[in-house]
């Protein structure tokens, strides 16, 4: 098989799990980001299984399709608080808020489709 010169050397190869994906896409752990980057600068291939990967996209997807349902749910109640005196101007910080959240989550929501395909090429 002949390699184009672009592609690395693999040394060795580091089969990984649904957990690794989640930590290092969703919760950005500072020691599963170090293992990756190990990874690229030793020329170790980082693998894994499409059942784990897709098992990650499914569960990043349903966590933040319940943080969603959940600030719905928040600002259902945020409208009873607002009837009380003196809790509307609070009330529509806070709103301001979940809307800054929710804007937070579709962004995070694509970069999550970005690197389950990022980790799927490679």
């Amino acid at each position: 098989m002949e390699r184009r010169a672009s592609e690395k050397q693999v040394k060795a190869i580091l089969a990984v799990e649904t957990n690794f994906a989640i930590g290092v896409i969703w919760e950005q752990r500072p020691y599963l980001l170090r293992i990756k980057r190990l990874c690229d600068q030793t020329g170790t291939l980082l693998v894994i299984p499409e059942v784990a990967l897709v098992e990650a996209k499914s569960s990043l997807m349903k966590r933040i399709d319940k943080q969603f349902e959940a600030i719905q749910q928040f600002r259902f109640w945020l409208n009873d608080i607002a009837r009380a005196a003196g809790m509307k101007e609070h009330v529509l910080r806070i709103k301001q808020a979940l809307s800054d959240m929710e804007e937070e989550l579709q962004r995070r929501k694509q970069l999550i489709l970005e690197a389950v395909n990022i980790f799927a090429q490679s």
